[in-house]
């Protein structure tokens, strides 16, 4: 069982980011680098429609607990299923990349 003192801890740290819905920008950004990624598989349109449908969450200022990555991370949940979902990081150039599961 947690003490207080790591109940306080673990609050304070939820309490260092934010979470919102991905604005317009991020949306687009999303939408074309699932295009580019789907390598004409889908049009935009199709990809633009699925998008808008998702959930959509970006968690600012998130920082790994060990060395690793500190950012912007956005997380997207496909309408079909909570099990349909991906989590993109953005590398030190702006640009999305998705976090693949280790």
């Amino acid at each position: 069982m947690l003490t207080t003192e790591e109940i306080s801890e673990i609050l304070k740290h939820q309490e260092s980011y934010a979470v919102r819905k991905a604005n317009k920008e991020e949306m687009e950004q999303l939408i074309d680098f699932m295009f580019k990624k789907s390598d004409g598989i889908q049009t935009e349109e199709n990809i633009r429609e699925v998008v808008n449908f998702s959930y959509t969450a970006v968690i600012e200022n998130y920082v790994t607990d060990c060395v690793g990555y500190a950012g912007k991370v956005l997380i997207v949940i496909f309408p079909a299923s909570p099990t349909m979902h991906r989590i993109y990081t953005l590398k030190n150039n702006g640009e999305l990349e998705e976090a693949i599961k280790e």
